[in-house]
């Protein structure tokens, strides 16, 4: 989501690795200093894009859309690797999180230092501009399906989704400013909610960052932060009567993965890792996420009570470490499955995402309504 929205657009036909790379905006005079560009009144040179990065978008949807096609796998490729594959795919949102962090910490910390409300503001039109419309198109299509549903009868499956004030909240993008989190007519816009308010906090969140000058402590920072939510969310589900599952807190998601995306932005500013052998590292580091949330989705899912209350879920949302690595391997750049997520029909599909994102729940009601009927 930039993440589910966010991605690495051509800025101008330069490739990564042509250029040299950006320094944290914020950062005191040594290795992470900032470039002449950043420190001519905020007007920094555009940044090239990171094609592997907006590639990855096709694999990451996919892999939520199977999430929410999970039933139908189940009953039609009784495949178990496949199924619990599936059932992982709810992690494709905290990649998402995590790589709009990096990405538009990428694009914009040089254009946003030094601060200036005029760029701060001209930032969040850019940033509402893509997140809106496909929102509120979706929004409108779905108020249409509720009154029709009303208009024949139709028994709704969650009617406490479809109240004014959520309509309202919906119409603000603020809906899933709770934990938890609360669903709402197109539930699964809960994302963008939260990608826009992490959208809104980016200025203090580069200032917090890109201060933080030491690769060892910016990974410590990472892991640290992220295992910490896994317990955080564990402590909230165990105290709350909270719909079990990772769903519930999609605002304490944001709140550590978007940061972490711009820890990630600081690393590769200061060129950390920059000899290692990416070309290997990257595609070994993609394998792990696939086999490791595999794995452990098929170990949980072997207990019917992990089934029935999700809460396995959380335990899964530890890999995220991994995640953030396996980003930050392929931003790098380097061999053959860099280069395959480069490709432009990959990311002339990836510039789709977003809109599949809204889009398919959608689509799968409507499928399951014209089954059953």
């Amino acid at each position: 989501m930039k993440g589910l929205v966010t991605d690495s657009r051509p800025h101008n036909d330069a490739s990564v690795d042509a250029s040299p790379r950006p320094q944290p905006a914020f950062a005191a005079p040594t290795d992470f200093a900032p470039t002449e560009s950043c420190q001519q009144s905020g007007s920094a040179k555009r940044q090239p894009p990171i094609h592997s990065l907006t590639g990855i978008r096709v694999a990451l949807i996919l892999w939520v859309v199977l999430f929410h096609l999970k039933p139908e796998i189940s009953a039609l490729l009784p495949f178990n690797p496949l199924v619990h594959f599936a059932g992982a795919g709810f992690l494709g949102v905290d990649f998402f999180f995590i790589l709009s962090g990096f990405v538009i910490a990428y694009n914009y910390a040089e254009r946003l230092s030094p601060f200036s409300f005029k760029n701060y503001c001209r930032f969040l039109v850019l940033r509402l501009a893509r997140l809106y419309p496909v929102h509120l198109f979706t929004l409108l299509i779905v108020l249409l399906l509720y009154g029709a549903a009303l208009g024949v009868g139709s028994n709704l499956s969650n009617p406490e989704y479809y109240s004014v004030s959520s309509l309202f909240q919906n119409l603000f993008l603020v809906q899933a400013w709770a934990l938890p989190t609360i669903f709402s007519w197109n539930a699964i816009a809960w994302a963008v909610s939260c990608e826009w308010l992490a959208y809104l906090v980016f200025p203090l969140l580069l200032m917090g960052t890109t201060r933080i000058r030491s690769a060892s402590l910016n990974w410590l920072l990472i892991v640290v932060s992220l295992l910490g939510m896994v317990s955080v969310c564990l402590g909230i589900q165990s105290s709350v009567s909270a719909p079990p599952g990772a769903g519930s807190f999609g605002l304490a998601r944001v709140a550590v993965e978007f940061p972490v995306g711009c820890l990630l932005y600081n690393l590769y500013a200061s060129g950390w890792g920059k000899r290692w052998r990416w070309a290997v590292i990257t595609p070994v580091s993609w394998a792990a996420v696939v086999v490791a949330s595999t794995v452990l989705t098929g170990h949980f899912m072997a207990s019917s009570s992990a089934q029935e209350d999700n809460v396995f879920q959380l335990y899964l949302l530890g890999l995220t470490p991994l995640f953030a690595f396996a980003i930050y391997a392929l931003a790098q750049q380097r061999g053959w499955f860099a280069k395959l997520f480069s490709a432009r029909w990959v990311g002339a599909i990836a510039h789709t995402s977003y809109s599949i994102y809204l889009t398919h729940c959608i689509y799968l009601i409507m499928m399951r309504l014209a089954i059953t009927e």
